[in-house]
């Protein structure tokens, strides 16, 4: 499942659209709303199919849609986008504050969505709304043996939960393997929809399907459910990414870059604790599917090609790292099963021509494109600290994320060879982040003069002068202390 439509990415997380709510359940109706429900990676992904009626008296172009919940089951929401069907053009979708517990967009469930022209009375348009969200499956049971397969569950809500009438809706779960429905006691039950019509799932093409329900759902509907399901790979969470970009000065071809992750398996701990020879009798090592982790896939981008890479971790060295067809992989000094925690630091160099440009019409501005996170695949991130060394020298000028950033912090760090005042350092901050924002890039505009990078090699070759010159002239001089003979 492809995510498009990243124009309105940068739109839904610009500002949240503060509003007192007060929504007209009759103005829209949902002929179709097909959900589908993405478990095959560690995070959720979901897609819901929209046909939207306007059954009001007046064109509207203005439609509240609720994320698939009604309940406090999904966590941490990553990316939310929307699109129309007809043409795949983006949609503006911005978040909506109903109270001050939802004043985060993480938090935040309902969206306001505005299309692009107003619908007439009676009239349809289909609507795609497709959004990521992590943290929100755990193992269970939490902790297993080391044979044992592991099993996920997701709490979710198996009916629609919209502002408005609902008719045709249909739940699809991809990529569950075996899984089973389970119910779930909640301490409130009051906010249970009660007289329910049936909805049984069956396995179609792979996915387990419950519809489609063809009676009419009234808006707000709940009604809890857990699936269990099977999942032999490892939940991979990297709780804190520091992403160092060193920008060199002119005629450079190299940009140093260097990463320092700290990471864990959230999926199901050891029951009976680690024996490396069981591990290996069983051959668990050899395992790619299996619960723990056990290595890492880096693949190469147009822009990186992990020339002179190195990786290391707080012991030293680390030799297990190769390359294999175009995919860095390294390996932990040990697998790593749920709860367990490994830091390493992977460093590279890539050409600068595949990610500076000079600005044609302004004098000595560069802009800088550079991703939000690397290619590393199946994997979420709580915390991205992404930073920008520029030259000594040079000026910083401006920033363009094609998502907010949580925080930008503009500071100087000192370096080898600097002579003044340092790097002037621009960090990021970006909390909730998924493999798929390795295709997001982030810009950096800066000014850097030839002048600037004259004066720095003076100013060395100065100090450099002034040193050897000093260690000239103190050795000239003669500090030997000698007795004289008495007269």
């Amino acid at each position: 499942m492809m995510f498009v439509g990243w124009v309105s990415l940068v739109i839904s997380f610009v500002a949240l659209f503060a509003v007192a709510l007060d929504v007209d359940p009759d103005s829209w109706f949902n002929e179709q709303y097909t959900r589908t429900v993405e478990l095959s990676k560690s995070y959720v992904r979901e897609s819901v199919l929209l046909n939207i009626k306007n059954t009001a008296s007046a064109p509207q172009d203005t439609y509240y849609f609720h994320l698939s919940d009604g309940l406090d089951f999904i966590k941490d929401l990553s990316l939310i986008s929307a699109i129309l069907v007809k043409n795949r053009n983006a949609v503006d979708i911005v978040p909506v504050i109903e109270s001050e517990e939802d004043s985060s967009s993480a938090s935040n469930k309902l969206f306001k969505i505005t299309l692009p022209y107003p619908v007439s009375p009676q009239s349809s348009v289909d609507i795609n709304v497709q959004y990521n969200y992590m943290n929100s499956v755990r193992p269970f049971p939490e902790k297993i043996e080391l044979s044992d397969v592991q099993k996920l569950l997701i709490k979710t809500n198996k009916f629609p939960y919209s502002l408005y009438a609902t008719k045709n809706y249909q739940l699809a779960f991809g990529g569950v393997g075996k899984s089973e429905e389970m119910n779930l006691n909640l301490s409130n039950d009051s906010v249970v929809t009660k007289d329910l019509p049936s909805l049984e799932g069956r396995v179609e093409n792979n996915m387990l399907v419950y519809g489609p329900l063809l009676s009419v759902v009234g808006p707000k509907t709940i009604f809890p459910m857990g699936l269990l399901y099977t999942h032999s790979k490892a939940i991979a969470k990297v709780t804190k990414l520091d992403r160092s970009v060193w920008i060199p000065g002119l005629d450079v071809i190299q940009l140093p870059v260097e990463e320092y992750f700290e990471l864990t398996n959230d999926g199901a701990a050891l029951a009976s604790g680690f024996s490396r020879i069981d591990f290996m009798k069983g051959r668990y090592g050899q395992n790619k599917n299996h619960f723990s982790l056990l290595q890492l896939e880096f693949p190469f981008t147009d822009s990186n090609s992990y020339s002179d890479y190195y990786y290391t971790d707080l012991v030293g060295k680390v030799d297990t790292h190769q390359i294999i067809q175009k995919h860095l992989v390294i390996q932990p000094r040990y697998p790593m099963f749920g709860g367990w925690k490994y830091n390493f630091t992977l460093g590279w160099n890539q050409l600068v021509v595949n990610s500076i440009r000079r600005v044609i019409d302004e004098e000595d501005t560069y802009v800088m494109a550079f991703p939000i996170v690397n290619g590393l695949q199946d994997v979420t991130y709580d915390k991205v600290y992404l930073s920008f060394y520029l030259p000594e020298g040079a000026e910083f000028v401006n920033v363009s994320s094609p998502i907010p950033f949580e925080n930008m912090e503009v500071s100087s760090d000192l370096s080898y060879f600097d002579v003044a005042k340092g790097h002037t350092k621009i960090t990021l901050t970006y909390t909730n982040v998924i493999d798929a924002m390795t295709k997001l890039d982030v810009f950096i505009q800066y000014k850097y003069s030839s002048k600037s990078f004259i004066w720095k090699i003076l100013k060395i070759s100065g100090f450099i002068f002034t040193a050897l010159t000093s260690y000239f002239i103190l050795g000239s001089l003669d500090l030997s202390v000698d007795d004289k003979s008495k007269k």
